[in-house]
């Protein structure tokens, strides 16, 4: 969205929000806009607004939980997640998986639930929940990355240096992964091995095009200064962290009707839309949602399901003449 166009967009949508309380799109997408402006001040109190039973609660409550780790609110953070998490396994069992795949782990959720737990000082979950994430994504390399830098606060070199080295080979092309696989590879005493990985990234990435980086254990970063014992104390190392700001809510199988940024269908009036979110299909995330399901004991799910949902789909958004059936049950034309 153009900077010029935000303000007119934000004044209507607190009309909105104003006019129709119980109408909770326009307070969804205020908290989206203040929280994509990182003033999370001004998005909070618009993104609680949304109720459990509201198909955006989960992208609100993973903003809210976002919101908190950048205000530096780990044990809230960790309050919103679980409750997230909570959520959506209530939202599996109603449903028996027909709206949320994936039961309460979402590996986004995970991760930021990880972050939360380990600047509390909760290291073994935190491990844990990233362990599960990156298990459950075979393509992100934040998740190894983060498990590398938990092991390194640890002082886990070796550790470390197998994760960073999982997350250059999800993606070779990282600067910093490969920085750090070099660093721990060098701080856990195999100094051949970090030299064959320098030469490596100058003939994939070119020369210096690795950022310099400096490893700190925790017991390093808190030598002579008390204060930095507690938990939620950000050392060098968290401040690297890398966090999930956006929720994918296709592997979660959310079709979410939403009138915050309204798509006109041609020849309709401003009252005749129909809106749907397209959920596309990759190996990625087939892969993640088919894990997903194991997770929670159903192994037949995604082999039956997605056809059969993606069929009832098209039926149900296509009459015979064309028409939207959702819309010409509300008296519109598509």
């Amino acid at each position: 969205m153009l900077a010029s166009e935000d303000e007119p967009r934000l004044r209507e949508l607190k009309e909105a929000a104003r006019l129709e309380p119980n109408w909770y799109d326009p307070a969804f997408a205020l908290g989206e806009t203040y929280a994509s402006r990182n003033d999370c001040n001004s998005a909070l109190p618009w993104l609680a607004r949304v109720p459990k039973a509201n198909q955006r609660y989960v992208e609100a409550a993973f903003a809210i939980g976002v919101c908190r780790l950048q205000m530096n609110q780990p044990d809230k953070a960790q309050e919103i997640y679980t409750a997230l998490q909570d959520s959506l396994r209530e939202r599996t069992k109603r449903d028996s998986g027909a709206a949320v795949l994936g039961g309460a782990d979402p590996p986004e959720v995970l991760n930021n639930l990880a972050i939360a737990l380990a600047r509390q000082g909760n290291m073994p979950a935190a491990i844990a929940n990233l362990r599960r994430a990156t298990d459950m994504d075979p393509d992100e390399d934040d998740y190894p990355f983060n498990l590398g830098l938990l092991s390194l606060r640890t002082g886990e070199f070796a550790n470390a240096a197998g994760f960073f080295r999982e997350a250059t080979e999800r993606e070779p092309d990282s600067p910093e992964d490969r920085a750090f696989l070099i660093q721990a590879l060098e701080r856990a005493g195999k100094k051949t091995e970090a030299d064959e990985e320098r030469e490596a990234a100058a003939e994939a990435l070119g020369p210096n095009a690795l950022p310099a980086v400096r490893i700190e254990t925790k017991a390093e970063a808190n030598k002579g200064d008390v204060a930095k014992t507690e938990p939620a104390k950000a050392d060098a190392l968290s401040l690297l962290e890398r966090l999930k700001t956006d929720l994918d809510v296709a592997p979660l199988r959310l079709e979410i009707a939403s009138t915050s940024v309204p798509a006109k269908m041609p020849g309709t009036s401003s009252a005749g839309f129909c809106f749907r979110r397209v959920v596309e299909e990759t190996p990625a995330t087939r892969i993640r949602r088919g894990r997903q399901e194991l997770s929670i004991g159903r192994p037949g799910w995604r082999r039956r399901g997605v056809s059969r949902r993606a069929r009832q789909r098209s039926s149900e958004c296509r009459g015979p003449s064309g028409t939207c059936r959702s819309c010409t049950a509300a008296g519109k034309s598509r």
